[in-house]
């Protein structure tokens, strides 16, 4: 089964309703029904926070899904559990994609039904280096679109804006946990995965103030800053990693000796050309078989080189 779940009751029981219709619909096509996240790894809040469930088919056609569709409308809407559909064959090709993802289903899951297809897997390393840096420069790009839109808000409404801004910062503190956690791994420190444990030794492993993040509802913009300052400091790390990685470019020939080189065998065709030129002038002089023998013919050739003539 793996990790316990951490849900209320009343979800604990949609999610066996779930369970349930899954199975009868899909039958032997129904491969894996696994729990992740919070509602494993820990943190969730009841009515606030999704449960994230993976479903693995043998077979993804259109009929089984719509009749599926249902149920998973109705846990959706009940019970805020979010599901993704996998097909089998897939998952082991996908893991290029979503390395973070698939590493931590590995790492905290629970299997409602069937097999966990996750079970054991592990990702090449490159694979999450540059996953982390694209989940943490995402999120960092999107910070600037939450600041830029705060004063248009306030414009607008002139209420509730504090709230929201400080909403969505405190779910880009969210967003940025797994690829936080997957760099403190490879740093080399060995942190729990719940959000307020990645948190505290990421700040203190970047010099952040912690605190600030805590207090994202009272200070939110003091948490924006202190956001900021903590992905820009993790991106610089996974940049220099990226760069000492690198393999030298290899070298180039340069553009001088390039011409040196095409310049000195200008210098050796003409060289070997001289001396015909040098012997076709005394075969000329001497009346040689190359002259014309008449002054028409003389004509001739001449106009024959004065076609050729660009």
């Amino acid at each position: 089964m793996g990790n316990k779940l951490a849900v209320s009751d009343a979800v604990r029981s949609r999610l066996d309703d779930l369970t349930k219709a899954l199975v009868d619909a899909c039958g032997d096509k129904l491969v894996g029904l696994v729990v992740h996240g919070s509602a494993v790894r820990g943190g969730w809040r009841d009515g606030a926070s999704d449960v994230d469930l993976v479903c693995v088919l043998a077979d993804d056609s259109e009929p089984l899904l719509e009749a599926i569709g249902p149920a998973l409308e109705l846990a959706r809407f009940s019970a805020r559990i979010e599901t993704m559909i996998l097909h089998r064959d897939e998952i082991e090709r996908s893991a290029d994609c979503f390395p973070l993802l698939y590493s931590d289903i590995a790492r905290a899951s629970t299997t409602l039904a069937g097999k966990n297809p996750f079970e054991g897997m592990v990702v090449p390393d490159h694979h999450k280096r540059l996953r982390i840096e694209q989940e943490l420069r995402e999120i960092r790009i999107r910070m600037r679109r939450v600041a830029t839109d705060r004063a248009p808000a306030r414009a607008r409404t002139g209420r509730g804006v504090d709230t929201m801004f400080a909403g969505a910062i405190e779910r880009k503190i969210k967003q940025a946990r797994g690829a936080l956690w997957a760099l403190l791994e490879r740093r080399g420190d060995k942190v729990d995965d719940a959000l307020d444990a990645v948190l505290a030794a990421a700040c203190k492993a970047f010099s952040v103030d912690v605190k600030a993040l805590q207090r994202v509802r009272e200070e939110p913009e003091r948490a924006f800053t202190a956001l900021a300052k903590l992905l820009d400091a993790a991106l610089h790390e996974i940049d220099h990693e990226e760069s000492a990685s690198r393999p030298p470019p290899e070298a180039k020939p340069e553009a001088s000796t390039a011409k040196g080189d095409a310049k000195a065998a200008k210098e050796e065709h003409k060289a070997a050309a001289a001396p015909d030129d040098e012997a076709a002038e005394e075969k000329a002089a001497k009346g040689g078989d190359d002259e014309p023998k008449d002054a028409d013919a003389a004509a001739d050739a001449r106009g024959a080189e004065e076609d050729d003539k660009p």
